[in-house]
């Protein structure tokens, strides 16, 4: 068996804003071990999280090594962030995780070091742990560095970060993007500069929706009121997307006095500003913030929603987004509405006919023809049918299999 660490800020029971990191980096700590990887893991201090979810799963037999960043959070902390250089406040964690990974390699029989970002400090601390040990360095890119389009700051910030990333790549001996889209973006950016780079994608694990039970009937009195539900955080250009559609929906509403109540429901981090329309918007659109839910919870929502929402923000990248809920709402079997584009998103669904693209503004065209589409898809599919699609169309994303994958990769380096 052979012994990896796996430097990552965010590590269950990171929930929240957190959950998409702490669930892929969660399954790779749950599965690797099968195909001879043991990750050694440094992650934040439990009290570094805003959020903790212990619903969250991993092999409670991986050794976690917290480290706390001892500048701590405070109210407005990631609104400083997005203006600081990179590491900003995480310096002090990246130091320390960096030291402790360094440590660890010492005393173990550890064969190389797996570093997960964003946030890039956890690149910084694998970079330092690298330089101390010598291990080879393999960087996984959830997202984008230098690339980001939702970097904020001065433009001298993204000078530094093309400065900074260069440096940890040219002592990397692998990069991972987690999708296709992602991967032509780093090739084409960093040309030479940067090492062999594959896709190792975001997934799915069906055993996470075993016992789990939806929290409403879902799809059978569309003709009176529609639940929409959106899941994760809306930032950047994605809050543009949601105001599109629902300036959309409440026109339609307008006109229409046969139409049903739409409730749109979020769950996660949401800008104030969408949830306080306008005074002249419908009386039968209601928009609602839901309670911040565990991994869990957040399952039984999806289930239990008559149409799951998914928001592609307009910017220079978007046709490689696609959001790792997106493998969530394919298997809880739901109709899901896109607002956005991305034609990776699309190549992605094809042949899955209760996923409904919108567009980024939609017409009320666009919007009639959605509610005629729900008439016909709004049952979704059961359980079985959910697994059966699953299972023909994305078996390569099986979160077992991506990390017998990743271990392939391993194996060679």
């Amino acid at each position: 068996m052979n012994e990896l660490i796996l430097i990552s800020y965010h590590f269950p029971p990171a929930g929240g804003n957190s959950a998409p990191a702490s669930i892929r980096l969660g399954k790779f700590a749950q599965y690797l071990p099968e195909f001879g990887w043991t990750p050694l893991v440094v992650s934040a201090s439990r009290g570094n999280f805003d959020f903790l979810d212990d619903s969250l799963m991993f092999d409670h037999n991986t050794a976690v090594n917290r480290v706390r960043n001892y500048l701590g959070r405070f109210r407005g902390l990631d609104r400083i962030m997005s203006w600081l250089p990179a590491p900003g406040f995480l310096l002090p964690w990246t130091i320390n995780a960096g030291l402790t990974a360094s440590h660890l390699a010492k005393r173990k029989k550890v064969k190389l070091i797996l570093a997960s970002s964003p946030p890039s400090a956890s690149f910084l601390a694998g970079y330092f742990a690298h330089k101390l040990t010598g291990l080879p360095l393999v960087l996984d890119y959830r997202d984008q560095w230098t690339l980001s389009p939702y970097r904020t700051g001065p433009r001298f910030y993204r000078i530094w970060d093309r400065w900074l990333e260069a440096q940890v790549l040219k002592y990397s001996r692998l990069v991972v993007a987690s999708n296709t889209g992602r991967l032509a973006e780093h090739n084409e950016y960093w040309k030479i500069s940067s090492p062999k780079a594959i896709v190792i994608p975001n997934g799915f694990d069906l055993k996470d929706f075993e016992g789990v039970r939806p929290d409403r009937s879902a799809g059978y009195d569309l003709r009176s009121e529609i639940v929409i539900r959106h899941m994760g955080a809306i930032y950047g250009a994605r809050a543009a997307t949601t105001r599109s559609l629902l300036n959309a929906l409440n026109d339609y509403l307008t006109v229409r006095s046969d139409a049903p109540t739409i409730r749109v429901q979020f769950t996660g981090s949401v800008p104030n500003v969408l949830l306080m329309p306008h005074s002249a918007y419908s009386s039968k659109l209601i928009l609602e913030r839901q309670r911040r839910a565990s991994y869990k919870e957040a399952l039984a929502l999806e289930l239990g929603a008559d149409v799951l929402l998914l928001l592609i923000g307009r910017h220079a990248q978007s046709n490689a987004e696609t959001s790792s809920k997106v493998f969530e709402y394919i298997a809880s079997g739901r109709p899901i509405l896109v607002a956005g584009e991305s034609q990776l998103l699309r190549k992605l669904t094809t042949g899955l006919d209760r996923v409904f693209f919108i567009g980024e503004n939609p017409s009320q065209e666009a919007i009639a023809d959605f509610f005629h589409w729900l008439n016909n898809h709004g049952k979704g599919d059961n359980c079985a049918q959910a697994c059966s699609w699953y299972d023909k169309y994305l078996g390569c994303y099986n979160r077992r299999n991506i990390a017998h994958n990743l271990a392939s990769h391993l194996d060679v380096l």
